[in-house]
């Protein structure tokens, strides 16, 4: 039971991740949109009738001055988020420490629910050691997710460099590129790359069963 309860903990930041994943998403989002905006001041056509007025001055200066102030802005929270993810994985590898202690008091102390062909401990159905091995795969995705959502984050707050740098390389000269770029920022952000939905499945559906058959098991 000690063993499943710092699962189902694991469980429970998971699915605080997951609610985090939506609002981040949402202020990267806006980020990429202004981004976008930017585009716009390298159309002098756009701008022409204005500039060329002398009735607003500085004008296009204004409008880079103010796109930077709110990419700062949605910047410094999107990094809060960050700070927010970070904890939870602190808190996903602190029960994982747990539930392994567990695990290898079940296999140094030879406390056995049932045997396998190999005469290992088992928990179960499973033995602890490799649910415990799964348990760490899960941290570890969640972990190399954060890496991916750092790397945009910093790139999105320096102006997305790494996407117009694509556009530089751009033969056909117009801004497709770092659409496309900054939109694969956010299809990346959305789908959270790392975490294999089908792996998360099936180990989910491995511990489910040894929480069922775990509920009559001694503590």
């Amino acid at each position: 039971r000690r063993f499943i309860a710092h699962w189902t903990k694991i469980g429970e930041l998971r699915q605080q991740w997951s609610a985090l994943n939506d609002t981040s998403r949402v202020l990267a989002t806006t980020i990429v949109n202004i981004l976008l905006e930017r585009e716009y001041l390298s159309i002098d056509e756009c701008w022409d009738p204005l500039v060329d007025s002398g009735k607003f001055p500085h004008l296009l200066e204004r409008m880079e001055a103010k796109i930077w102030s709110q990419i700062a802005t949605h910047s410094a929270e999107l990094s809060q988020h960050l700070d927010s993810f970070g904890k939870i994985l602190v808190q996903m590898r602190l029960s994982l420490s747990s539930l392994e202690d567990v695990a290898y008091s079940f296999h140094d102390n030879l406390i056995k629910i049932g045997v396998g062909e190999d005469n290992q401990p088992l928990f179960l159905v499973s033995p602890a050691m490799e649910l415990a091995s799964l348990a760490r795969e899960i941290v570890n995705m969640h972990s190399k997710e954060l890496s991916v959502k750092c790397a945009i984050a910093d790139d999105l707050s320096r102006g997305g460099e790494a996407a117009s740098s694509a556009n530089a390389t751009n033969l056909s000269g117009n801004s497709n590129t770092t659409r496309t770029a900054l939109g694969a920022y956010l299809s990346a952000w959305t789908l959270q790359l790392y975490l294999d939905d089908a792996r998360l499945q099936e180990i989910d559906c491995i511990f489910r069963t040894e929480s069922v058959l775990g509920a009559d098991a001694p503590p």
